[in-house]
């Protein structure tokens, strides 16, 4: 049975501490921040600042790569096969 093209990326992002990723399909003009925050929502995650003045950070992988720019579209990074995986890593930052 042939795929049906949706336009859509499917997307995985996957966290150290959590059991099973975060999949969803994506419009190609989705920003990586969007999926950033999709990621946060569903591994019930917050960016904060304690108050010793440190802050909880988060940051979105793509392969080794930290990304840098939230606002770049995902479909800048999908591979041929219209998927994307990326990873969430938890960084603390001292107050």
């Amino acid at each position: 049975m042939a795929k049906i093209e949706t336009g859509l990326i499917e997307v995985k992002v996957v966290y150290p501490s959590a059991h099973t990723p975060a999949v969803k399909e994506f419009a190609p003009e989705t920003t990586v921040r969007q999926v950033k925050d999709f990621a946060l929502h569903e591994f019930e995650l917050t960016e904060e600042t304690l108050p010793d003045g440190s802050k909880i950070v988060f940051f979105m992988y793509f392969g080794n790569t930290k990304l840098e720019n939230l606002d770049q579209p995902i479909s800048t990074l999908a591979h041929p096969n219209d998927k994307v995986n990326f990873r969430l890593a938890k960084e603390v930052i001292a107050g």
